[in-house]
């Protein structure tokens, strides 16, 4: 096999990697909306990181917990628990593909991270790519004289401190090893949420719940893997505009569970977010890379 074909190969497998990884989210946002109708987010969130932490912790113990960069864990950590905090309490009121959509549009906010991060500007050729998300995201969001449905804005700040999440992750893993980047994810994630579950667990948990948290869990579980392997195979930059697979494979689940079809503009907001999103990440690549 030629150097050339071997490459291919590689970004084809990294390619249904990251698809897999987006379907499995898309599954997580499902089930991790089936259990938040009885119980609470925290729930959710305790079983989903408890669980992976301890499928997880066999392979960071294996390659060291120790870290020099306690800051940017914590940064990480603090920012990613937020985002799937919003993520989940968004998606028990909005239908799921726009949960799923307005929490993506972390490539949208990139930009703006690094420019607070790293006092560097957003250049000039990002602003066109930008401005088209934006404009889609206005026509998800559909703001009017009154204010704007709550649970779409938790979905939107989702992105946002996904952005910062992906921001640190990316300066993480100069030095760590994923495992050790999860290793510390899971176990704040599982620590701060612990207390607010503990009133769940007065109640008695019906088998379905049981089944929608262990299904969550194990999801999220898997999205880590299949987005590992998929970006060790082929380039974030290539790679990354197929997260927005999970747009469509959200849309079908909200059809077939909760009978919910996008209306027009919500459609048309989803184009226009998918296309500055995938513009801003080609463009974010040369930008990006000198910074993060």
């Amino acid at each position: 096999m030629t150097l050339n074909s071997s490459h291919k190969a590689n970004l084809i497998h990294g390619a249904i990697y990251v698809t897999l990884c987006y379907f499995f989210l898309s599954l997580f946002g499902a089930c991790a909306k089936k259990a938040s109708e009885s119980v609470s987010t925290f729930t959710v969130l305790f079983f989903q990181n408890s669980i992976c932490f301890l499928l997880n912790f066999p392979r960071a113990w294996r390659e060291g917990i120790r870290t020099k960069c306690p800051y940017l864990h914590l940064t990480r950590d603090v920012c990613g628990f937020t985002s799937y905090f919003l993520f989940v309490l968004a998606v028990g009121f909005i239908p799921l593909a726009n949960a799923v959509l307005l929490s993506n549009s972390a490539p949208l906010w990139i930009p703006f991270v690094i420019w607070i991060w790293f006092k560097k500007k957003v250049p000039s050729y990002l602003w066109g790519a930008l401005i088209v998300g934006f404009i889609g995201l206005i026509f998800i969001l559909k703001p009017t004289k009154e204010l704007v449905d709550v649970a779409s804005i938790y979905a939107l700040f989702s992105g946002i401190f996904i952005a910062v999440a992906m921001v640190a992750i990316r300066r993480l893993t100069h030095t760590e090893p994923s495992s050790r980047i999860l290793f510390y994810y899971f176990l704040l994630g599982a620590v701060v949420s612990l207390p607010g579950a503990i009133r769940d667990f007065s109640a008695a948990f019906s088998m379905p719940v049981i089944f929608f948290l262990l299904a969550a869990a194990i999801f999220f579980y898997l999205v880590q893997i299949c987005i590992t392997i998929g970006f060790r195979k082929g380039k974030a930059s290539t790679l990354s505009p197929l997260a927005y697979t999970v747009v469509l494979f959200s849309a079908i689940l909200d059809r077939i569970f909760w009978h919910k079809v996008p209306d027009l503009w919500s459609l048309i907001g989803m184009v226009l977010i998918i296309i500055g999103g995938i513009a801003s990440v080609y463009f974010e690549k040369k930008y990006e890379g000198k910074y993060v």
